[in-house]
């Protein structure tokens, strides 16, 4: 097949037409071409040094091949490239920077889960809190009070001015740890959908990392693939891939989206981005830090706390 594909191939001409698409060869000898690098798609780089054209331009010839294969072939089957970002690279990549809170140095401690966000004070005791008491803290208050009152049942104006004097600054520091937790967890559910939704075109998610063993580690990166079709919805698909072929034959398609990717990053100009949105990641720092209390309450590990702080009575 490579000789047949080398004979076919003798001469060829190119003029001023975008020599991407234009149909330099008939239908039949593409399909004949495309077919062959069907059958590996990561081998095609390898399989265009072993032709070793003796034509000039070969790397247009090259690039034209590549990108109709990606385009045009509809019979090509679908292949996956891997993608994966470790907490650095997110947090100095894609979220922008900030005064007042060091939003980076959060994202890359939560997703190392290496962080502390330091101590919330205790709540002063609200009445409202007594409602919120499940069955077991208030039986073991009520068990309680008996005991220290030679045994007498509690009217209920008395038992709840018994919980607030000698149980409410239980009741408010469980309160305030259930807050600052639910505020934490809505901060790094944040984090996570904004990653997400930010690097949805590389089709992946937050993850614990997995070694060649197939064993999970600490922490979150970020693992996506992504089609090689799509390679060609970047701008600089087509100069990216004539570079390569032009100045060396890349290994694989890996090569070529992690180029894409790093033009996408690093270069100043990110109107004509395709994967990576021109805009970083934004956090609203007021809601989170400056008013507080942003996270539902989860009143059930309230009582968790509340009943380890009982246990020292």
């Amino acid at each position: 097949m490579v000789g047949l594909i080398k004979k076919i191939l003798k001469e060829y001409d190119f003029d001023e037409e975008d020599f991407y698409t234009k149909d330099i060869l008939n239908e039949k000898t593409y399909q004949k071409i495309f077919k062959l690098f069907d059958k590996n798609p990561d081998n095609i780089f390898t399989l265009l040094k072993d032709l070793s054209f003796q034509h000039q331009p070969v790397d247009e010839l090259e690039s034209n091949l590549i990108y109709k294969y990606l385009t045009e072939y509809k019979d090509r089957a679908d292949h996956y490239v891997n993608v994966t970002f470790n907490a650095n690279e997110i947090a100095s990549n894609f979220f922008c920077s900030d005064r007042d809170y060091d939003i980076k140095d959060m994202v890359v401690g939560y997703l190392k889960s290496d962080y502390d966000y330091g101590h919330q004070e205790c709540y002063d005791y609200d009445s409202y809190y007594f409602d919120r008491i499940d069955q077991h803290n208030l039986d073991f208050m009520k068990e309680y009070f008996i005991h220290h009152s030679l045994g007498d049942e509690p009217t209920e104006d008395e038992f709840k001015e018994f919980v607030e004097e000698e149980f409410g600054d239980d009741i408010g520091c469980a309160a305030s740890d259930a807050q600052f937790s639910a505020d934490i967890d809505l901060l790094h559910s944040e984090f996570n959908d904004k990653i997400e939704e930010h690097l949805s075109l590389l089709n992946g998610k937050l993850q614990p990392p997995v070694d060649n063993e197939g064993n999970r580690g600490f922490g979150l990166e970020y693992v996506g693939r992504v089609e090689i079709g799509d390679f060609a919805n970047s701008n600089r698909f087509k100069e990216i891939i004539y570079d390569h072929l032009q100045t060396g034959y890349p290994d694989n398609f890996s090569e070529i989206l992690d180029t894409i990717l790093e033009y996408e990053i690093n270069e100043w100009d990110k109107q004509y981005n395709y994967f990576i949105p021109e805009e970083c990641i934004t956090i609203d720092t007021d809601k989170h830090f400056r008013y507080g209390g942003a996270g539902d309450k989860d009143w059930e590990y309230f009582n968790e706390i509340l009943s380890d702080r009982l246990r020292y009575h």
